[in-house]
């Protein structure tokens, strides 16, 4: 009885083994860790001093394309050095080492290898149409202009797979910067921070299509009728239709949008009825009440809704709100006046200091961007002057230098 105990072990223990093995081999296999001596040693090569404004915001001054570039690195690291690395390990082709199965591609398909590339100048393009506008918002670039300039689909190879569909954001974009032959500052700021969705977006559709069904003696359906009979189609934060009318329609359009089997608009409807009755007692409080910016300490309500151009996508949370989590992110509005002379605005929906919740950066731009508000870009050291917020060279934050000659 002891051998066969024995024997019944040893595959066990020569499995084990094995693993420890390649366990140790791994971590045999990995580079050392860097002496932080020696990079800072390296850092004292580049001839660059970054300054970080009172929103935490990098400039970084250097005499050199080059040592621009490694303060440009530098700050970047400091701020999200997980996004560097992720891509640093995809080039390399070692993403999976830590993203797992998910990030890697099968060896064993050639299908999968790209073997030629359509020339350039078969790709669609439109330069400088005459009606001076030109637009894309994840629609088909069939339609990017006003209809006379735009490219024509009979003039490309259906083989090219070229999107055909429009957005809402598409459509938005026709009926407001489009439909402006004079568009000033403040007009185009507007359009924009646009709120609304267009009666001929797929939204507009699916609440027609639950309005033709009879509600018969359902009390709850009867209301949500009205509500949505009712509804602008904006989408602020104290409309009380739009929360019965997103919540319904953005299942239905995800669906449609991720290949994912159709879900019928009045079942959609139904569900959204009873997360508000449950949560918020009513079938149409106002947007905000569900509509949420969350960010450290921050909960704010806020405008916009998926596919909007004042885009919020929310993922909704167990207390039947939203909290957004993608949409509009930097926003830039930049302007040059008939003299050449440069200017912008600028906002982030967190801050500057993306991944570091004890920073004071975290989420200073949070109220601008939800009041639909930006900040004054910084161009040059006059400007700079009175906004400094820290000063210093790459590996040495004590030390403050004479600016690099340029």
């Amino acid at each position: 009885m002891r051998y066969i105990k024995i024997g019944a072990l040893a595959p066990a223990v020569t499995l084990l083994g094995v693993v420890v093995f390649l366990i140790v081999s791994d971590r045999l296999g990995q580079p050392a860790p860097p002496d932080p001596a020696s990079l800072i040693a390296k850092a004292g090569q580049y001839n660059v001093r970054i300054q970080r404004d009172t929103f935490g915001v990098p400039h970084v001054i250097g005499p050199r394309d080059v040592d621009v570039a490694f303060g440009f690195g530098f700050a970047h690291a400091e701020d999200d050095f997980s996004t560097i690395q992720q891509v640093a390990l995809a080039v390399r082709g070692q993403l999976a080492a830590i993203e797992g199965p998910k990030a890697a591609v099968p060896g064993d398909r050639s299908d999968l290898i790209w073997r030629k590339y359509l020339p350039f100048d078969k790709v669609p393009q439109l330069w400088n149409p005459p009606a001076g506008f030109v637009f894309n918002s994840n629609n088909t670039p069939f339609h990017a202009t006003v209809p006379a300039d735009d490219l024509k689909p009979q003039d490309f190879s259906p083989t090219l797979g070229i999107q055909t569909e429009m957005t809402n954001r598409a459509w938005r974009a026709l009926e407001t910067y489009g439909a402006d032959p004079r568009i000033t500052a403040a007009a185009f700021r507007a359009y924009k921070y646009d709120l609304i969705y267009s009666v001929r977006s797929d939204l507009a559709q699916i609440i027609a299509e639950v309005l033709a069904i009879d509600p018969g003696n359902d009390a709850d359906l009867q209301q949500a009728h009205d509500i949505l009979k009712r509804w602008d189609r904006s989408t602020d934060v104290a409309n009380r239709s739009a929360a019965l009318a997103v919540l319904m329609g953005e299942p239905v359009l995800r669906a449609r949008m991720d290949g994912k089997p159709p879900r019928r608009p009045i079942d959609m409807l139904r569900d959204a009825i009873y997360t508000l009755k449950t949560h918020f007692g009513r079938l149409d409080p106002e947007w905000g009440e569900v509509n949420r910016l969350r960010r450290g300490k921050l909960d704010l309500a806020i405008d916009g809704a998926p596919d909007v151009y004042r885009g919020v996508y929310g993922e909704k949370q167990p207390d039947g709100t939203l909290t957004a989590v993608a949409g509009d992110t930097l926003i830039m509005f930049v302007a040059w006046d008939k003299a050449g002379k440069l200017t912008s605005e600028s906002v982030h929906q967190f801050g500057s200091a993306t991944t570091d919740q004890n920073s004071p950066h975290y989420a200073d731009q949070s109220p601008l961007f939800v009041a639909m508000k930006t900040k004054v870009v910084l161009f040059t050291q006059p400007q700079l002057a009175e906004h400094i917020e820290a000063d210093f060279w790459p590996g040495n934050r004590e030390k403050v230098a004479p600016m690099p000659n340029h």
